[in-house]
């Protein structure tokens, strides 16, 4: 599956490619929100946290499925989400919330 995972991303089309990275750019921006008051670090700590427990429940999720019994169109969506939600994970464990004073 990582060799099929591997050539999913590099097929991404323009429109899921920008959605992966529009969602990136959001957690960034709650990661910046992190650095204000101690009201918006709370919040964005707060959102941080649930992006990443979603992203966990997806995958979590997504193993449990037996991707050689979907059909190929089934078979992208799966490995779509599977980027979207690696992706995620990635950026949220980039931007590690701080305590808020």
């Amino acid at each position: 599956m990582t060799q099929q995972h591997a050539r999913l991303v590099a097929e991404l089309t323009a429109q899921e490619e920008a959605e992966i990275v529009a969602l990136e750019a959001s957690i960034r921006n709650i990661h910046w929100l992190t650095t204000s008051d101690a009201e918006s670090a709370r919040r964005a700590a707060k959102s941080i946290r649930s992006s990443r427990m979603e992203a966990e429940r997806g995958l979590e999720t997504l193993r449990a499925v037996n991707i050689g019994t979907l059909d190929a169109s089934n078979q992208r969506d799966y490995l779509v989400q599977v980027e979207t939600f690696t992706r995620t994970l990635a950026a949220v464990n980039r931007a590690q919330p701080l305590r808020p004073m």
